[in-house]
C-alpha cells in the first residue's frame, strides 16, 4: 500500500502551503498562485504512461482526468480523491464471458482524503483482486499547544482499522521560528505523554538544507538532505530506516516544477496556465511538511 500512496501522491503534489489552524471555526487565508498545472504526463509503475488534464471552475479544481498511453480512459480526480475505472464483475465472471465482450468497469476510489477547519482524515486502500477495499484511515488534529503559544503547533494522529496496526494515539508538536519550521516532537499517549523522537530542520539562508529525525536514544531514522543546484534543479535524498530514495526536481523560473524525476522511471512533466488551483487539497499536511517542492 505504501508503494501505491508514493505513487499517487508523486502524481498529485500541489502547493507547500501549510496552514495555520486556531480552535475558531475559521478559514485560514490562501495565497493565490500566479499559475496553476494544466497537464501533467509522465510515466508510474500504477498507470504506465499517463496524462492527467485538470479543469478548473473559479479558481477550484473541478475535474481531472487520467488516460493511458492509448489515450483511453482509466481514472478522474476531483479535490478529495483519486478514482480509478476497475471491472465491475468478479475474475470468475470475466472468464465466462463470451471472446470479445466488453468488460463492465466501475469507478472506485483509490486515495480519499477529507478536511475540516482544523482536521483531516486520510482513508488508504488496497487492491485485493480486482478491486480496491478500505483497508484504514489517518485522522489528523491540528491545533495551537496547550498554551495557546503562536510559535508552537499540535498535529495529533490515530490510525483506525488496519487488523496490523495498533497504534496508540500520536502527535507531533513543531515548533517555528516565525514561519520558518525548526523542528519538532514526537510523542505517543498511553498514560501519558511519552515523547518517541526528536525532528531538526537546518536551513542556509532561506534555503531548507535538512530533516533529521532521532529517537530518544540517540539513533538516526529518517533523514532528508536538499542539494540545489542553481536556482533551477534541486535534488532531494530521503533516507528512511535504511531505505534510500532520491528525487530531482528542475523548475523554471518563477519557481514552479516542471519536471519530477525518481529516477527508476517513473517521472512527471508539468505544464501550467495563468491561474490559481486547489490541486494542494489531495496532499496531506503530513507531506507538505516534508520540505519538497509542490506543483501548483
Amino acid at each position: 500500500m505504501k508503494i501505491l500512496m508514493n505513487i499517487i501522491l508523486l502524481s498529485l503534489l500541489s502547493m507547500s502551503i501549510m496552514s495555520c489552524h486556531d480552535n475558531d471555526d475559521v478559514e485560514p487565508l490562501v495565497q493565490l498562485n500566479k499559475y496553476r498545472a494544466k497537464e501533467i504526463k509522465g510515466h508510474n509503475a500504477l498507470w504506465g504512461d499517463f496524462k492527467i488534464s485538470l479543469n478548473y471552475i473559479d479558481n477550484s479544481l473541478d475535474l481531472g482526468f487520467i488516460t493511458d498511453r492509448n489515450q483511453d480512459t482509466i481514472g478522474r480526480l476531483n479535490s478529495s480523491q483519486v478514482l480509478m475505472l476497475v471491472p465491475s464483475i468478479s475474475q470468475e465472471e470475466i472468464d465466462q464471458l463470451e471472446p470479445g465482450s466488453t468488460i463492465p468497469m466501475k469507478y472506485q476510489v483509490i486515495f480519499q482524503i477529507q478536511r475540516k477547519t482544523n482536521q483531516e482524515v486520510i482513508y488508504h486502500y488496497a487492491k485485493e483482486d480486482l478491486q480496491y477495499v478500505l483497508k484504514y484511515s489517518e485522522s489528523y488534529l491540528f491545533e495551537y499547544d496547550d498554551t495557546l503559544r503562536m510559535d508552537r503547533k499540535i498535529m495529533k494522529w490515530r490510525r483506525i482499522g488496519d487488523s496490523k496496526t495498533d497504534d496508540p494515539l500520536m502527535r507531533m508538536v513543531y515548533t517555528y521560528n516565525g514561519d520558518r519550521l525548526t523542528g519538532g516532537e514526537y510523542a505517543t499517549y498511553i498514560s501519558n505523554w511519552e515523547p518517541r523522537s526528536h525532528v531538526e530542520y537546518s536551513y542556509d539562508g532561506n534555503q531548507l538544507t535538512g530533516i533529521k529525525e532521532t529517537t530518544i536514544d540517540g539513533q538516526v531514522v529518517f533523514t532528508k538532505t536538499f542539494i540545489y543546484s542553481g536556482s533551477d534543479r534541486l535534488k532531494v535524498k530521503t533516507e528512511d530506516h535504511g531505505v534510500v530514495r532520491e528525487v530531482d526536481y528542475v523548475l523554471n523560473s518563477d519557481g514552479y516544477v516542471t519536471r519530477i524525476d525518481e529516477g527508476d522511471g517513473n517521472y512527471m512533466e508539468v505544464e501550467y496556465e495563468l491561474g490559481h488551483g486547489d490541486l494542494s487539497t489531495l496532499v496531506s499536511n503530513i507531506v507538505k511538511i516534508q520540505g519538497e517542492p509542490f506543483i501548483k
